[in-house]
């Protein structure tokens, strides 16, 4: 009986620890998530401004999901001043810098070259010092529970991990499949329009060929009598 009380007790303690470090865990790892979504207008260029600290790695990534042709340029500029990563009319593009440079990156979307038509683009970007769950491995409190206590905090840990990758992906979706349904009613307003062309010159043709079969049935006397 005894036995059983403290197993009961360490597993209730057990599952108070996973609660507290899962409720807590935001603060232990130095991570941080943002997405947004930019509109340039013709001819206009923003720029995003980011201070990263020392030790962090950088995942930055874009889709352009609206706007003619659905491309923009997009320069990416360390601390120091160097372009990291850049890119030409492009539809989409990821930049990765693993244990990134201190200080203030700049990240540029341009849509100069275009004239006409503003463009949006959805911009995410993420900073983290690593593998979440090695450094939280160096939080797990001490419990006389031993490994019960930290496997069950492990695996809370890596459930909120894979979590956040869902919504990541998600996110990821919902800015892909907002870029192929632009595509798909742009291409539905081009069908239309040469449609509509391609019907005036049928209904031209015809008319034409109307006046022409008219023609060859008139005699000339037909014609004698129309002049006069």
């Amino acid at each position: 009986m005894v036995n059983m009380a403290a197993r009961r007790a360490a597993t209730v303690a057990a599952l108070l620890v996973v609660v507290v470090v899962a409720g807590c865990v935001g603060g232990v790892a130095a991570s941080t998530e943002q997405s947004l979504t930019l509109l340039l207008d013709a001819g206009e260029n923003q720029c995003i401004y980011e201070d990263v600290a020392e030790h962090m790695n950088i995942r930055m990534e874009f889709q352009v999901i609206a706007g003619a042709n659905l491309d923009v340029d997009y320069t990416v500029v360390s601390p120091s001043g160097h372009v990291r990563d850049q890119g030409k009319r492009l539809t989409h593009s990821m930049f990765k810098g693993p244990n990134a440079e201190p200080g203030t990156w700049k990240f540029c979307f341009s849509n100069r070259f275009s004239v006409l038509h503003e463009k949006a683009v959805h911009f995410s970007l993420i900073l983290d010092d690593g593998d979440p769950v090695e450094s939280w491995e160096s939080q797990l409190p001490v419990s006389p529970a031993g490994e019960t206590v930290e496997s069950i905090t492990k695996y809370a840990m890596r459930l909120r991990v894979h979590f956040k990758q869902i919504i990541r992906d998600q996110t990821h979706l919902w800015a892909r499949e907002a870029r192929h349904r632009q595509t798909a009613q742009f291409n539905n307003e081009r069908i239309g329009v040469v449609s509509a062309v391609e019907i005036a010159i049928i209904i031209s043709i015809g008319l034409i060929q109307v006046y022409v079969v008219r023609s060859f049935f008139k005699t000339p006397s037909t014609k004698a009598a129309a002049k006069s």
